[in-house]
């Protein structure tokens, strides 16, 4: 591989990494830049941990759904959930969640509710905008009907892919309690309805990952029931429903460390595999090219070379996390990762620059130490992307009444923004 020119972080960066990576006191953070403010718009669904989100865009305007999870706080049969969650942008800035069902398309549909609020029919706030269903049978021919369960589940992956133009929303994979999952659910925004597809060719598996590149969706790696960490990925055509080749006439290629827990991310056309655990934390940033169906390492995420690039890559390599991404498509595109840690639940927030493959400290998360949290972005009311995070937890997702946090609050990301004590 060929070897990158290395930019030296300036004294006073190296000295804010150092304290950030060993404390997350206020006035640690005063010295990095970014903001993390409080929105104060809940997630409107019971607290939880490893849940999924899918984003769809209408009109220009994009919305998230979150959904799936768990709280092992919970009554055995009431831990894992299927309701899903409508945010999009409010006019004052801030996330709006929609919690029943409206037209989709029409913004001033007058039975839509929010958290804030009951809609028309008197309905509680707090009901899902959808729900994967329980069961889904249809008919086959004219006789046989095929009826197939839809587990509730944390761990899962989800993804949004266009048929005919049309975005559509995708969830599958994940662990029910029970079982590990390969089955894979549609979600319809117009008809408000799921629809099974194509079950994941490789094993059943949880907390795998999962990118979009153009309109193809890369999807591998987790855990199986027998604990092994995998490596294997698989490209999913909607158009289709078939899980295909990797874009370049061949099967689609193995990423090169075997991984769980890992954040996936796309710049500008490339998707990246981020950290991850299989025993430990994982050091490496793997990027993938679907012209060439092929992986490449990046950067370690520690202190690996003798440059003074990465002497204090501090708690970079990290599982549990979520990332988003900002102005993808330019050449200012940047990747953000937060939360989750190396050795679990954590606060630590850095941004990545994929043109130069180079790691910037950034404030911490300003919530509580939290894994498995999602992440969202939205347009803003002056045309900028704004980055999400919400939900969370400190538990493993496995055992009931193993304890541990769980949450719903939800936080926005202003990169160049001062930081803000408490705001």
């Amino acid at each position: 591989m060929t070897r990158r020119q290395t930019y030296p972080l300036k004294a006073v960066l190296l000295a804010a990494l150092a304290v950030a990576a060993v404390s997350c006191e206020d006035e640690d953070n005063e010295i990095l830049q970014g903001n993390w403010y409080n929105t104060y718009q809940y997630f409107p669904g019971t607290p939880r941990g490893g849940a999924v989100c899918f984003q769809l865009e209408y009109e220009g305007e994009k919305r998230a759904f979150i959904g799936t999870g768990a709280n092992t706080n919970k009554t055995e049969d009431m831990e894992r959930y299927r309701d899903f969650y409508m945010c999009s942008m409010g006019e004052n800035g801030l996330p709006v969640w929609t919690a029943r069902y409206a037209k989709l398309l029409n913004k001033n549909e007058s039975a839509a509710g929010s958290i804030n609020g009951k809609n028309e029919e008197g309905k509680k706030a707090s009901e899902a905008v959808c729900s994967m269903p329980n069961t889904f049978s249809y008919a086959d021919g004219d006789t046989v009907t095929k009826v197939y369960d839809c587990p509730a589940r944390n761990g899962a992956v989800a993804f949004s892919l266009k048929i005919g133009g049309k975005p559509y929303g995708f969830v599958g994979l994940g662990y029910d309690g029970t079982n590990y999952l390969k089955d894979f659910w549609r979600y319809d925004p117009e008809t408000n309805s799921w629809s099974r597809v194509a079950d994941y060719p490789g094993d059943a598996v949880r907390y795998a990952s999962a990118f979009v590149i153009g309109n193809r969706a890369y999807v591998g790696g987790g855990e199986d029931f027998d604990n092994n960490i995998l490596g294997d990925f698989y490209a999913y055509d909607a158009e289709s429903d078939k899980w295909v080749d990797g874009g370049a006439g061949q099967a689609m290629a193995t990423c090169g460390v075997p991984r769980a827990q890992a954040a996936a991310f796309v710049c500008n056309g490339k998707g990246y595999l981020y950290g991850g655990i299989n025993g430990n934390a994982i050091d490496i940033l793997e990027r993938y090219d679907p012209a060439t169906n092929s992986w490449e390492q990046m950067r370690r995420l520690s202190d690996a070379s003798r440059d003074t690039y990465d002497d204090l890559y501090i708690g970079l390599a990290a599982y549990g996390t979520t990332a988003f991404v900002l102005n993808d498509g330019t050449d200012d595109c940047r990747a953000y990762v937060t939360t989750g840690g190396s050795v679990g639940s954590g606060k630590l927030t850095w941004e990545y620059n994929p043109k130069y493959d180079y790691w910037v400290p950034k404030t911490s998360f300003e919530g509580d130490p939290r894994k498995f949290a999602v992440s969202f972005v939205l347009n803003g009311t002056d045309g900028q992307e704004v980055g999400f995070v919400t939900t969370g937890s400190t538990s493993e997702l496995t055992v009931s009444g193993s304890g541990g946090s769980f949450y719903a609050d939800c936080f926005m990301w202003q990169p160049q923004a001062p930081y803000e004590h408490r705001d």
